[in-house]
């Protein structure tokens, strides 16, 4: 997770959609909350992210957590067939504003996603 925390801080990125559709063949379409994305003549990359913000009592449920696992897969195919140039990475973020069960955060964190809520957003800015 570092090396793509590092390739995000030195990444240009160019296009930024909210509540991005993304629609594959033989899929039904998936929504992103927010996706950016930049390129240059060698390759593309994404910042994706999951955004919730519920009371404690309802954290995101594993199926949620497995559904934005599932966007990022489809993101990276996406980009692979629209730009005709290699994917660098996609950074997947998912933002709970109360946070996570802990078995959820660490199977989030198993996938290579980045996990965050208010305090700890707060904090690092």
């Amino acid at each position: 997770m570092e090396q793509m925390l590092k390739d995000c801080s030195e990444s240009r990125f160019d296009r930024i959609w909210t509540n991005y559709c993304l629609s594959l063949p033989q899929t039904t379409v998936l929504e992103v909350d927010v996706l950016a994305e930049g390129e240059d003549a060698d390759c593309c990359w994404a910042l994706a992210f999951e955004l919730k913000n519920r009371d404690v009592k309802k954290p995101p449920s594993l199926q949620e957590a497995q559904l934005f696992v599932t966007k990022i897969k489809g993101i990276k195919q996406s980009l692979a067939q629209s730009k005709g140039i290699p994917v660098k990475f996609v950074c997947p973020v998912y933002l709970s504003a109360k946070g996570f069960a802990p078995s959820i955060e660490s199977w989030l964190h198993e996938q290579g996603v980045l996990t965050a809520d208010w305090e700890s957003w707060e904090s690092s800015n």
